[in-house]
């Protein structure tokens, strides 16, 4: 790979990029936000400043040469953005080729009147923020979409969107081991291709965080429970485990977030989008206002040397497939004698296979403290 930076970390004018790179854009708009929420999302826009941060991420967009063989519009509420997202996926064809690539679009259940647009325009993967089919989970949530999905994933099928995941959350406020298998039960009735389970977790600056000591959170061995339940629920139902939270249909796994857990690059647009360059990871500020006004002066690397040994075993471990010990090796100089020696210790949480440090689901609920572990043994 050949990348174009200036000594100071920042993107010059023009950024060259000769791989395959995945490309995101956020889209901040939202209508509520969730009361668990910590992303940066606005509840504010109006039509014009929707068609500015258009013009701004397009704009950016013009200075960089890439190919990419994935796009992914996350949020916020990407189909919030209304036409304007149909104007950038245009752009992102224009500026990186996109050929056989898998685009993917966030949406809630109840955005589906840009899904036939959206599908025109090349989109071929959509996700739905499920997180539960329980109406009292859904509201200590502050999910406001309160109906079934069913007729989301039913409007995507019907627009020609087959690859279609769905979010589910674990150790929601009032959760069971039994609402969490309603909720699983609606899931195996969609006919869905992919499934993301994510572990609540709680940041201080939100409201739930607050108000946390007043609701029904499940304990840390119940959630436990439920992980390991979620993931032998989702395999006896054809849905390979292939990373910490999510299963996926033979073929259908996120080829967007692989680029993430392998250290392959990526670029991000929009405000509070992360990028991913030779080594170097960069950010936009948390600000839609100053995004719009400059992106390029709004962009700042925050860690010239990512991707290092400590960061690798952390990623690599994250996936099913484990981490390879001739690559960790030869790219990171780990010795595998002494990783080997230390997995012999793990019994039940990690083996090796095919040459890989492979982590078992009880492992994966455990892995900081793993990586921990192997990389104290570099």
């Amino acid at each position: 790979m050949r990348t174009v930076v200036t000594s100071a970390g920042v993107f010059p004018r023009k950024v060259v990029i000769v791989i395959k790179s995945g490309i995101y854009v956020h889209v901040p708009f939202c209508a509520a936000k969730c009361r668990y929420c910590d992303f940066y999302s606005i509840t504010w826009a109006d039509s014009r400043l929707k068609e500015d941060y258009a013009d701004a991420v397009m704009a950016e967009m013009d200075r960089h040469e890439a190919e990419a063989d994935t796009l992914y519009f996350g949020g916020g509420t990407p189909p919030l953005w209304g036409v304007s997202i149909l104007r950038v996926i245009d752009k992102a064809y224009e500026r990186f080729g996109l050929d056989c690539a898998e685009i993917t679009v966030e949406a809630n259940p109840e955005c589906t009147e840009l899904i036939p647009e959206l599908a025109k325009a090349g989109v071929n993967r959509i996700s739905f923020g499920m997180q539960s089919s329980s109406a009292g989970e859904l509201s200590a949530l502050g999910r406001g979409h309160g109906k079934d999905i069913s007729s989301a994933v039913a409007a995507a099928k019907k627009a020609g969107i087959s690859n279609i995941s769905v979010d589910i959350m674990l150790g929601v406020p009032y959760q069971t081991r039994a609402s969490l298998e309603q909720t699983l039960d609606r899931v195996k009735g969609y006919g869905i291709t992919h499934v993301s389970a994510y572990i609540l977790s709680l940041s201080e600056n939100t409201p739930l965080y607050r108000s946390k000591d007043a609701r029904r959170i499940p304990d840390d061995d119940t959630i436990a429970d439920m992980y390991l339940m979620t993931a032998d629920y989702l395999s006896a139902e054809g849905f390979a485990q292939y990373e910490i939270s999510n299963f996926a249909k033979p073929g259908y796994e996120c080829r967007h977030n692989l680029k993430y857990w392998n250290l392959e690059p990526y670029i991000g647009f929009g405000a509070a989008a992360h990028s991913f360059i030779a080594n170097r990871r960069y950010a936009h500020s948390k600000d839609i206002e100053a995004y719009i006004s400059n992106p390029a002066d709004d962009l700042y690397c925050y860690d010239q040397n990512a991707g290092q040994a400590d960061e690798f075993v952390m990623l690599q471990l994250r996936l099913a497939a484990g981490m390879d010990l001739d690559k960790a090796e030869r790219l990171h100089g780990i010795r595998r004698d002494k990783i080997i020696a230390a997995v012999e210790g793990l019994e039940g949480l990690a083996a090796i296979k095919n040459g890989a440090v492979c982590l078992t689901p009880r492992g994966m609920l455990v892995s900081n403290g793993i990586i921990g572990q192997l990389t104290m043994n570099d």
